[in-house]
């Protein structure tokens, strides 16, 4: 999902006692995030909440513009592909996304 698109699969919140407990509350939420059947931009989300000046809070509207080439471009990270490799040669994890139902059961249901 790109940047020129606003499908809304899924909603991030998090709050914290100040911004910088906030920030590392999302990078945790979006590094460990689960979406399946699908490319998303989570790789690009936790560069931008990387980001000095997104932590420091000194961004405008042009943010992503201005950083566009500090910032990781949206799409396939190689290292993801990796642990998804990794993964699954797990005989167990491959067991659980093949009974995709059983899996959902795991990780729990709709939460709004």
């Amino acid at each position: 999902v790109t940047t020129d698109f606003d499908p809304m699969l899924s909603k991030l919140i998090v709050h914290g006692r100040n911004r910088a407990e906030a920030i590392a509350r999302a990078r945790e939420a979006v590094q460990n995030y689960v979406i399946l059947g699908v490319t998303t931009n989570t790789g690009y989300l936790d560069a931008i909440l990387a980001h000095p000046d997104f932590a420091s809070g000194d961004v405008s509207t042009g943010f992503l513009a201005e950083q566009a080439d500090t910032l990781t471009a949206p799409g396939e990270d190689v290292s993801d592909l990796l642990m998804a490799a990794a993964a699954l040669s797990d005989e167990r994890l491959v067991s659980d996304v093949m009974q995709i139902p059983e899996m959902h059961r795991k990780m729990g249901g709709w939460r709004n």
